[in-house]
C-alpha cells in the first residue's frame, strides 16, 4: 500500500470523576473494580493494519503551559462523550472505551490538560452506496475529542454561515432544507406564476482537495484562544494514513477512482470522510457565501 511522502509545507508553526456520569449511565457502563484487562477490539479476518515511521507534520498541540487556559471541565468532556456515543454506542471502539469508562475519560482529560493528547489509529473502509467512497473513521476516543472541540467552537462558526447551510448543523435537517428550497422557489417564480432557472452542481473531489494550510488560517481567524486553536490544529493536521487499519474487501478500493482517494493526495490536501471534525471544517469554507452573493 503506497503512502505518500510528508509534504513539509504544512509543518508549522486526574481530576475527580463528575457525578454527571452516575446520573446518566446505564447498568454496566462504569468500569468494574475487579481490575480485569481491557479487551481489544475485535478485528475481522479481512482487516489489514498499515503503519509507517515517516515523519509527521509538526502540527501544534495544546501545551502544558496553556492547560490552565483550556477552558473546559471534566463535565464538558463527559457531555462530549454522550454526544459522541449517541450514534456509535455499539461500535467495537465505543464498547472498548465504555468497558472502563471512568478511567478512559479521566486519562483523556489528563492528556488534554497536559498537552499530551495524540490521535490514535483510524479505520479505513469502502462504502458502495450511493457510490464507492473511501471512508476514514477515527477511533471512538478521538471522536469524543472532536465533539469536545465542536461543542466549544461550533456556535461561533455557525452564526457566520449563510441560512441555507444545512450540513451537520443542529436544527437544519432534511425538512428544514426542503422548506427553505420551497420558499426560494416560490419567491423567484412569484408563487409558481413565472418560469425560473436553477443551477444544480457538485464540487468535484471536494473533501480530498481541501488545502489544510488554508483552512488552518480560516480557523485561526475565529479561534482566538491559544489552547483551543492548538487542539483544532492537532485534529486538522493529523494524517490518518500514517497509522490505520484497512477493513473489508481490499478489492473494493479499486472501485474508488484514484483522484477521489485520500491515499493518493499529498499530506497537506484532503480531509478524511467520516469524521464530525471534517464535516464541520468543510462548512467553514467561504464558497457558500461567495455563491450566494455572486448570483
Amino acid at each position: 500500500m503506497r503512502i505518500t511522502e510528508t509534504d513539509r509545507r504544512c509543518a508549522a508553526r486526574s481530576g475527580a470523576v463528575s457525578p454527571m456520569i452516575g446520573d446518566s449511565l446505564r447498568r454496566g457502563d462504569v468500569e468494574s473494580t475487579m481490575g480485569t484487562p481491557t479487551p481489544g477490539i475485535r478485528t475481522s479476518t479481512t482487516a489489514t493494519r498499515a503503519s509507517t515511521a515517516r515523519t509527521a507534520p509538526a502540527a501544534r498541540v495544546p501545551s502544558a503551559d496553556a492547560s490552565e487556559h483550556a477552558g473546559f471541565s471534566f463535565a464538558d468532556l463527559v457531555r462530549a462523550y454522550f454526544d459522541c456515543r449517541r450514534t456509535k454506542r455499539n461500535s467495537p471502539s465505543a464498547l472498548a472505551f465504555e468497558e472502563r469508562l471512568e478511567r478512559n475519560l479521566r486519562d483523556l482529560f489528563d492528556e488534554l490538560q497536559a498537552g499530551a493528547y495524540r490521535p490514535r489509529r483510524s479505520i479505513c473502509f469502502v462504502i458502495t452506496r450511493p457510490k464507492p467512497r473511501e471512508v476514514w473513521a477515527a477511533d471512538f476516543r478521538d471522536r469524543v475529542v472532536h465533539h469536545l472541540l465542536y461543542n466549544h467552537i461550533g456556535a461561533r462558526f455557525e452564526n457566520a454561515f449563510i441560512t441555507d447551510s444545512c450540513a451537520c448543523i443542529v436544527g437544519r435537517g432534511t425538512l428544514y432544507a426542503a422548506q427553505r428550497l420551497e420558499a426560494k422557489v416560490r419567491s423567484i417564480t412569484q408563487n409558481w406564476r413565472r418560469p425560473a432557472f436553477y443551477l444544480k452542481c457538485d464540487l468535484a473531489n471536494f473533501f480530498v482537495s481541501i488545502d489544510k494550510c488554508v483552512l488552518r488560517e480560516q480557523l485561526a481567524a475565529k479561534i482566538s484562544e491559544p489552547w483551543w486553536m492548538a487542539l483544532a490544529e492537532t485534529v486538522l493536521m493529523h494524517d490518518p494514513r500514517e497509522d490505520f487499519e484497512l477493513r473489508g474487501d481490499r478489492a473494493l478500493l479499486e472501485l474508488v477512482p484514484p483522484h477521489k482517494r485520500l491515499m493518493n493526495q499529498p499530506s497537506h490536501l484532503g480531509l478524511p470522510i467520516g469524521n464530525l471534525s471534517s464535516q464541520f471544517f468543510a462548512n467553514a469554507d467561504a464558497l457558500r457565501m461567495f455563491i450566494k452573493l455572486a448570483r
